[in-house]
């Protein structure tokens, strides 16, 4: 399969071979779909490989070798035409590009990663991570969409890493039923040998969660806010459950989310210097 095109503007033979049908299968019209730049031919085409499809395309941008672009899907049939729809990540891009880096990668991931949450969720939490290691040994596509993620994350810490004491995470096997997570790591300067972390991400019944937790040796502390606390009851025994476990978190309660929080991690992060 080719593409070409001019501009932003990016046209694959539709045709009936068989890499076209395969890159047809599963996908609409709409979808957004990551590639990776792996060899530039002259000095506008490369071959771009987007889930284990490669193709040659004619780009007008000129990002290097691994980079990550993102295209979206104008139609499939009579012939397969693709938009990239902003630049890749580099050096000095800007917190907007970043973002939208990560939650398009994240949202690519995620979708991905619905077809093994039954798996994923049936061992108890502390074992979930060997579990996902496994889960994404299995599935080539779904590690290639992981990797995208964290590679996202690597470009916003190294960002941060001049101006703020902190730095984002990503772990989706802690609550494998949950959407669109990330987390926060911060030291705050007052005080070194405390540690912050936060995990947001979106349930069905409850909205947007964020869990707080603190760290001094020895003692663990945590906070959940809800965005609709009015559901809590269910997960309150959960977290009495916890007390079972040696040594237990100590529980501050649970609280609403506040206004200003509901725009998220990444927004707070990025965009309130």
């Amino acid at each position: 399969m080719r593409i070409k095109g001019s501009g932003s503007q990016f046209f694959g033979s539709g045709g009936g071979g068989s890499r076209s049908e395969s890159f047809k299968r599963g996908r609409k019209r709409g979808q957004k779909v990551r590639g990776t730049i792996l060899k530039w031919v002259s000095e506008d085409m490369a071959w771009v490989e987007i889930d284990g499809h490669r193709l040659l395309a004619q780009l007008h941008s000129h990002p290097p070798v691994g980079s990550r672009l993102t295209f979206l899907i104008i139609q499939l049939t009579p012939e397969i035409i693709l938009k990239e729809i902003f630049e890749s990540s580099s050096a000095g891009v800007g917190a907007l590009t970043l973002a939208k880096d990560f939650e398009t990668a994240r949202i690519l991931f995620e979708g991905k990663l619905q077809d093994h949450i039954i798996k994923l969720s049936s061992p108890q939490s502390p074992k979930r991570i060997h579990r996902f290691i496994n889960i994404l040994a299995e599935d080539i596509k779904l590690f290639s969409a992981y990797l995208d993620v964290t590679a996202c994350l690597k470009h916003i810490n190294h960002s941060l890493a001049s101006t703020k004491n902190a730095r984002l995470i990503y772990i989706p096997w802690l609550i494998p039923n949950g959407h669109r997570h990330i987390g926060l790591v911060r030291n705050p300067k007052s005080s070194p040998s405390l540690i912050e972390t936060i995990l947001e991400l979106e349930l069905e019944d409850f909205g947007m969660v964020r869990i707080e937790f603190l760290h001094k040796t020895p003692d663990t502390s945590y906070r959940v806010k809800l965005q609709h606390p009015s559901n809590a009851t269910e997960l309150n025994y959960y977290l009495e459950s916890l007390l079972a476990y040696e040594p237990a978190p100590q529980c501050l309660g649970i609280s609403p989310l506040q206004q200003h929080e509901h725009g998220g991690i990444l927004s707070q992060i990025l965009f309130k210097q």
